[in-house]
């Protein structure tokens, strides 16, 4: 039988091949093996993306069947993301043109999983485990939105390639490491919701390059050093900052840090759109 106009050995071996082109890094194996249960053409329009797509979905056991009811995905289809005309698109994705445009998975959802709809009320929606690297691979998102979940590990390197992301929401987590540089790329970037996670390091003053940022929330994190207060000043679009429950220099609360601030043996204010006091935690 030819899949995609070959035969299964050379359509396999195109995949692998295809595949290969397109990583830099290392294969998701699990990722790979789906486009090939799934009879993916190497040469579909989105063929980059389903493979970051599957990645994604493997990387934070996204379709882990609930222990009680391991039968319980078999009826959802997992090879199409954005759904076909009789198959609905995986939960927590919204589609443009075929292409994924947004992933909003919230931890609050009671479901039994995230591959399935029926609402049981004792399970969550839980991903674990690490964001990644292959996630660049969705070109055309522009919502990450994974809010309290037990994901671990860093924000990957691969994050500035997605220059049309708006808004990164990771908050509630467990992820650890310093802020990449990549990340101070993403010039259209509105909300960078980070908090209560382990994240640690400075905030580099690159920061200023992210003209569009409207919300910046690091609270209960280990960032220490200095804020960049002056490269914070020129971002004319923040309205919400918050910044408390960290190591920073001079700090001891967002309160008192924004009536005043030293920046070097200057002494500056935060710029009076700023809606800049201790966030409400709870």
């Amino acid at each position: 039988m030819l899949i995609c106009g070959m035969d299964e050995c050379n359509y396999e071996k195109s995949v692998e091949e295809e595949v290969q082109k397109i990583e830099a890094g290392t294969v998701n194996d699990k990722a790979l093996q789906r486009l090939l249960d799934c009879r993916i053409c190497p040469n579909d329009y989105n063929f980059a993306e389903l493979y970051g797509m599957y990645s994604f979905a493997s990387a934070l056991r996204m379709f882990d069947p609930p222990t009680r009811n391991p039968q319980y995905c078999r009826g959802y289809d997992a090879c199409y993301p954005c759904g076909t005309e009789h198959i609905d698109k995986w939960p927590g994705i919204t589609c443009d043109n075929g292409n994924v445009i947004s992933i909003k998975i919230s931890g609050d959802k009671k479901y039994g999983s995230c591959c399935g709809k029926t609402l049981l009320p004792n399970k969550s929606c839980i991903l674990k485990g690490e964001i990644p690297p292959q996630i660049h691979h969705l070109e055309h998102l522009q919502v990450l939105s994974l809010y309290k979940h037990f994901i671990t590990g860093e924000i990957p390197l691969t994050i500035g390639k997605l220059q049309n992301l708006k808004i990164i929401q990771l908050s509630m987590n467990k992820m650890t490491g310093p802020l990449p540089k990549e990340l101070y790329t993403l010039k259209h970037l509105e909300i960078l919701d980070i908090n209560d996670n382990h994240f640690v390091g400075t905030i580099h003053h690159d920061i200023d390059n992210m003209k569009a940022l409207e919300l910046l929330s690091l609270y209960n994190n280990n960032f220490h050093g200095d804020i960049p207060w002056y490269s914070l000043s020129v971002l004319k679009r923040l309205y919400f900052l918050y910044l408390d429950g960290n190591i920073f220099l001079q700090q001891s609360c967002t309160r008192e840090i924004c009536n005043q601030v030293y920046y070097g043996d200057l002494i500056l204010t935060v710029p009076p759109t700023v809606f800049c006091e201790c966030a409400t935690t709870y």
